[in-house]
């Protein structure tokens, strides 16, 4: 650890002292090297509003207040980003979180990331879809971001452990408050490569107000995108998904039943046209393909080849109510892709589903 970072994270681990003051005091001085306390003095007569805090800085590194976090932050190899480091994320500013630092520990390149989230109170289903999303994403190179609760969040980074691949956690409390909390979980993250991160001050306790601030950086993280795998209504997933719409990220839903609460989030989605409907790990890898090939486009429209398609499966229920099984067989429909038109033509109120059968409304 550098004396500039050194410097930076004993003025930040003082109480009481937050992301304004930090920027304030990188704007007087372009750098937080240098003899700290000659410093501190200049910028109280700078800002005599501070002085205040300034003292109680002062008083705080005089007393060793920062110094065994300090330690446990070399002793444990966690890397602090602060805000004006080059690889501190542009885009955590563009959403105004007044996030002053990321500490990381692991493999914390940034570049591949996409991200799976969802609730907490997951049913068995939306659990094995995470499981299979994110084993599926780790294999075709993709690392792997979620929030690390029950639910959604450990389907996510399970499934891509388990086919070897590289997860990160966006924790919702301080790093080495988790890593005494949960050193296993953590274990098995980093045996794969992968990374934890927080942009909490490490010691910070989980709290209400701590998850939804962190739900931007997992969409910040998603450089590839965000998929939303079941999520109620009031689902802290929705708020990820709103970051990532800020962003200008692409938004993925999964549904499993378009009438289930549990997934009566996802379904509004799709319904505002933020989110494009994937039912399969198949479906979702063809779209970031295309991303990735320069392909930026992404209108939650239909081609003219699923068109026809809707229009084809359409004419068939206009004749009369058929199950899924005629469908299949009338269109010559591969299951995923009947699947999807399906729900797309439910969601938009244009079939119903009812003993079996799919009729028109």
């Amino acid at each position: 650890m550098n004396s500039q970072i050194e410097n930076f994270l004993r003025i930040y681990l003082t109480e009481g002292v937050g992301f304004k003051f930090l920027k304030k005091f990188y704007e007087a001085f372009g750098n937080f090297g240098g003899e700290l306390e000659e410093k501190l003095n200049r910028f109280g007569k700078l800002y005599p509003n501070l002085k205040t805090k300034v003292e109680t800085v002062k008083r705080a590194i005089k007393g060793g207040e920062q110094d065994k976090v300090l330690e446990l932050l070399n002793k444990r190899g966690i890397t602090a980003i602060p805000f004006f480091d080059k690889n501190f994320p542009e885009e955590l500013e563009r959403l105004d979180l007044g996030v002053a630092a990321l500490f990381v520990i692991g493999e914390s390149t940034f570049g591949d990331g996409f991200s799976l989230v969802g609730t907490r109170k997951a049913s068995v289903e939306g659990r094995m879809k995470a499981f299979e999303f994110a084993s599926e994403l780790v294999k075709n190179g993709f690392t792997v971001i979620s929030g690390g609760a029950e639910g959604i969040d450990r389907a996510a980074h399970e499934g891509a452990i388990s086919s070897g691949g590289r997860t990160g956690v966006v924790l919702g409390e301080g790093i080495l408050n988790f890593l005494k909390r949960d050193s296993r979980f953590a274990e098995k993250i980093l045996q794969n490569g992968g990374f934890l991160i927080s942009q909490f001050p490490p010691l910070t306790k989980a709290a209400k107000w701590s998850f939804p601030r962190r739900n931007g950086l997992i969409a910040v993280l998603g450089v590839y995108g965000t998929m939303v795998v079941e999520a109620p209504e009031r689902s802290g997933a929705l708020i990820t998904a709103d970051y990532a719409d800020r962003l200008g990220r692409k938004i993925f839903a999964y549904i499993g039943c378009t009438s289930s609460p549990s997934f009566a989030g996802c379904v509004r989605l799709v319904e505002d046209c933020k989110a494009r409907l994937s039912v399969s790990p198949s479906k979702l890898l063809g779209f970031l393909r295309d991303f990735s090939k320069g392909l930026p486009s992404f209108e939650n429209k239909p081609s003219s080849e699923t068109e026809n398609e809707r229009d084809k499966l359409l004419g068939f229920l206009a004749e009369k109510p058929r199950t899924f099984d005629e469908l299949l067989a009338l269109g010559g429909f591969e299951e995923e892709e009947l699947f999807t038109l399906l729900a797309e033509l439910e969601i938009e109120g244009k079939i119903s589903a009812e003993g079996g059968f799919y009729k028109l409304i």
